[in-house]
């Protein structure tokens, strides 16, 4: 039997970055993906054998990982679309925040696409500063 989580996504990528995806594409086909999203992170245990998940770093109790997804209806490949999420599981709470979804071309600034969403982890989530 697996664990499933409880998943939610935080207040601040629903204000910034949600935001933009429903913008760009219909609220059908993002709510479509939404919820593929978290269909995926409920069962985290399993997310994190795929390919398309990358443990980035795991402090204690606590997984921050990146996961590549697709956005519904588009023939790209999760990794070829650069759509991103990225989240912190805290496995003894058997809960899953997300805490970025975001496209690769709309963070990249004067660093890479890491670095970039680092300080966006570090600056707005300094509870989970010590993961990246």
């Amino acid at each position: 039997m697996s664990i499933r989580y409880t998943v939610s996504f935080d207040d601040y990528t629903t204000r910034y970055f949600i935001k933009k995806f429903k913008k760009r594409y219909s609220d059908k086909t993002w709510s479509s993906t939404e919820k593929a999203i978290l269909g995926l992170c409920v069962n985290f245990n399993e997310l994190k054998k795929l390919e398309q998940c990358d443990v980035i770093n795991t402090v204690d109790n606590l997984v921050l990982c990146k996961l590549d997804f697709t956005v519904a209806g588009t023939q790209k490949s999760p990794k070829g679309s650069g759509n991103r999420c990225i989240m912190v599981a805290n496995v003894d709470k058997s809960v899953v925040v997300i805490l970025l979804v975001y496209r690769k071309n709309d963070i990249i600034g004067k660093g890479s696409e890491t670095v970039e969403w680092k300080k966006i982890i570090s600056t707005n989530f300094p509870v989970y500063r010590h993961l990246v």
